[in-house]
């Protein structure tokens, strides 16, 4: 024998069921779209790589000298304000001849940056004295490129929602809703001027002249959009 309760739920769902069945079924369709801003930005930076090396009969001699030279070098560089540096890798690895251990070789790099390009290139000659110049080139700065592609990213956005409206429209659809979104930014590498070698460290060569010239900065937006259909 069934309950009251089992007859009362039973009725309480036939009823929500029906009530459902009423209510019109909405249908989305999904479609990706793509969108992008790019702007040309001067590149405000100029960034050079400096080294040491020292030939030696002893490892801890030639690894010295270099400590000093890039020491001395650092000295100068950090004398000025708005410049920035970094020492990058050290290594020390013997000197073969005919089979043979004849000597060691030590060489350290240093990265230096600055927004005075003025004074930096000034600041290589009188550095050269102590390490080599290995390459130097221009680049956008991180708070010029950071402002640049935050109005990219902006103007990027509206020509996604003026694709996205323009697709809906052209659909006769009622709207729209953005289910999925990916920005990328992309630029460039910079050009990379190498150095010559110099035959010596007393022979300090003058630091070369380039030009600064600009950086295509794009920032790019992928994203799938629901379009809504007619109702069934």
């Amino acid at each position: 024998m069934i309950s009251r309760t089992t007859v009362f739920m039973i009725l309480l769902g036939l009823v929500f069921s029906a009530a459902a069945h009423d209510e019109p079924v909405v249908h989305y369709d999904h479609i990706t779209l793509s969108a992008n801003a790019s702007k040309e930005v001067p590149q405000d930076e100029l960034q050079v790589t400096l080294y040491a090396v020292s030939d030696s009969e002893e490892a801890r001699t030639s690894a010295d000298e270099v400590g000093t030279r890039i020491h001395k070098a650092l000295s100068i560089l950090n004398s000025e304000a708005g410049i920035s540096t970094q020492t990058g890798s050290f290594n020390t690895h013997p000197v073969y001849k005919k089979q043979k251990i004849t000597g060691w070789r030590s060489r350290q790099t240093l990265e230096v940056k600055s927004t005075n390009a003025k004074l930096l290139s000034e600041l290589i000659g009188r550095v050269q004295n102590y390490v080599l110049l290995e390459n130097i080139r221009y680049n956008v700065s991180e708070q010029v490129r950071r402002f640049a592609e935050n109005q990219l990213i902006e103007e990027a956005m509206e020509n996604f929602q003026h694709r996205a409206r323009l697709v809906t429209s052209n659909l006769r659809r009622e709207k729209y809703r953005v289910v999925d979104m990916n920005i990328s930014t992309s630029h460039p590498r910079p050009n990379v001027m190498q150095a010559r070698a110099m035959a010596s460290l007393a022979e300090a060569a003058p630091a070369p002249d380039i030009q600064a010239g600009k950086q295509h900065i794009q920032v790019n937006i992928n994203g799938t959009i629901e379009v809504q259909l007619k109702n069934k």
